[in-house]
């Protein structure tokens, strides 16, 4: 957050970009989208029975009947579930965070990848007092009577820090590999007159967890054992992150650094990249940054922000930043500042997912067509706005940005997801260190009819009969009279494959297209005609 969110120095929403009207894509075979086609919902607002009190984050959860379940946080220690089928909402826990300043006290939550088996759910919350304040990220049983049981509590990782310094992060994500992506704010006020140094002892310091997104692995012990948290105890560190583990002044936990509060993350599995915002600090300039990266990096702060801005007193350069403060305990030459994947004006930016058409259940009456398959989703929390950043071949570098949902906006929001039913699910927190008649937990569904099968059969007329192309996982099977050609594009109208056959075929897929399910145009070609369909592959 700036200031709860660390916000200092207000941005209006006049002084923003310019945007285009929409950003949303056209799709073979469906009518242009109209604004009308989507409806936001509120599920749950706030009033005086259920003290829905400053909600941060969200877990998703789909029983076996497809109703959602929400699980979520509010800051000073609630843990809650809301079922959307029955509108109830419970209390499962009270986490003591004891004397909560600025934006201590309960601030993360996500569910286990097992968490249908083994019931875990991991909370990242603040305790303690100085000196013995921490940031702490524990491991909990959801019981059997659907209460969390606090004597479960098993600490994963746990972060010395500052009390009532602002900047604590807690947004956390799984990827499909099981490692665990947390943001961990840079613990620090905001700069005043271009003088950081005190925060530079953590999002510039190489040897310092605060000001950087970690990527773990949880170790999955049993309940019965509590080992005292740290590497190779209740987790493992996976390769690939940004220092190698023994590399000296360094924490081999660091994926990100130079963050100043990566407040909410969003992990895309068809691709494994990682996304985030990234609140920027309160200058009137292109500072704030909204991410996207397959690679560990620095990302700057707090010596540069957005497009690699120079916003503090600092030596070296972007190519070679250094922190040459006496009290650095890690590194003074840094890896290479990168820049922000998309730069704007001082606010309060939000990543929301990267929309996945495929992952939701085939009959789900609620999920986004597929015109926004691979868009990525963003917000703001002071704006409201919702718009997509749609991404090159690469995934790398921002080729679009426009606004969506123009019929309506959020109210502060804090939290973005992708729900397992294909709809959007956001926290409205609605407030600044409080809660108003706007903070709500709300749904983005969509009402049109553009609602293509994922799977299916393309039929093709032929003297004969018809030809058929059967799909099934990553191998499409044709069944024609005569010859055929075959092609299997991506969205973007990229073929990927291409085969020449007759009669019957099978043809397997895996390889071309890298074992990665999606959506991917098919179009199949005989004597007779020509027909094209969206199918989704994969198992």
């Amino acid at each position: 957050m700036k200031s709860i969110l660390g916000i200092g120095v207000f941005c209006f929403v006049s002084s923003l970009s310019p945007r285009p009207a929409s950003a949303q894509k056209t799709y073979p075979g469906c009518a242009p989208l109209a604004d009308s086609d989507f409806k936001l919902t509120t599920l749950i607002s706030r009033n005086a029975q259920n003290q829905l009190e400053e909600p941060l984050k969200m877990a998703l959860d789909m029983d076996g009947q497809g109703n959602v379940d929400i699980y979520f946080v509010q800051r000073y220690g609630k843990i809650r579930k809301f079922s959307v089928a029955t509108s109830q909402l419970t209390t499962i826990a009270t986490i003591p965070v004891g004397d909560v300043k600025l934006e201590d006290g309960v601030t993360g939550i996500v569910l286990d990848p097992g968490f249908k088996s083994n019931r875990w759910m991991y909370i990242y919350y603040t305790s303690g007092m100085d000196p013995d304040f921490r940031f702490r990220l524990s491991r909990f049983r959801l019981g059997g009577n659907g209460m969390l049981d606090m004597a479960s509590e098993k600490p994963i990782l746990v972060i010395a820090a500052k009390k009532g310094e602002s900047h604590t992060g807690g947004s956390m994500r799984f990827d499909s590999q099981g490692n665990l992506y947390l943001g961990v704010g840079d613990n620090h006020l905001p700069i005043v007159n271009g003088d950081n140094s005190a925060g530079e002892l953590t999002a510039p310091n190489t040897n310092d967890l605060r000001g950087k997104i970690l990527r773990i692995k949880p170790i999955a012990f049993p309940d019965a054992q509590t080992p005292a948290p740290g590497p190779g105890t209740t987790y493992t560190v996976p390769e690939g992150n940004l220092f190698p583990a023994g590399t000296e002044k360094t924490r081999p936990e660091i994926y990100i650094m130079g963050d100043r509060n990566p407040y909410t993350l969003t992990v895309d599995n068809a691709t494994g990249q990682l996304a985030w915002g990234e609140m920027g600090p309160n200058f009137k300039t292109e500072t704030e940054e909204h991410n996207i990266t397959s690679k560990p990096g620095n990302f700057g702060f707090p010596y540069y922000a957005g497009n690699q801005l120079p916003i503090t007193k600092n030596a070296g350069t972007p190519e070679k930043p250094r922190n040459d403060n006496p009290k650095n305990t890690g590194l003074q030459v840094l890896p290479p500042a990168v820049p922000g994947t998309h730069s704007y004006l001082e606010s309060a930016s939000l990543t929301g997912p990267i929309y996945r058409y495929g992952e939701a259940p085939v009959n789900s009456t609620l999920k986004l067509p597929p015109h926004f398959e691979g868009q990525w989703f963003v917000s703001d929390y002071l704006t409201g706005e919702i718009d997509t950043i749609q991404l090159d071949a690469s995934r790398a570098r921002m080729t679009g940005f426009g606004r969506v949902f123009r019929n309506f906006r959020l109210e502060s929001p804090l939290d973005f997801q992708q729900g397992p039913d294909g709809a959007l699910y956001i926290v409205n927190y609605g407030g600044y260190f409080t809660s108003t008649a706007a903070t709500a937990l709300v749904r983005i569904e969509y009402t049109g009819t553009c609602r293509p099968e994922p799977t299916g059969i393309l039929e093709v007329p032929e003297q004969s009969g018809r030809a058929l192309l059967t799909a099934h996982g990553f191998r499409l099977e044709s069944a024609t009279a005569g010859p055929h050609l075959l092609q299997v594009a991506d969205l973007r109208g990229r073929v990927l494959a291409e085969f020449r056959g007759f009669g019957r075929v099978g043809y397997d897929l895996t390889g071309a297209l890298a074992g990665k399910p999606g959506l991917y145009a098919v179009r199949l070609e005989t004597r007779s005609g020509i027909q094209s369909r969206t199918l989704l592959l994969g198992p």
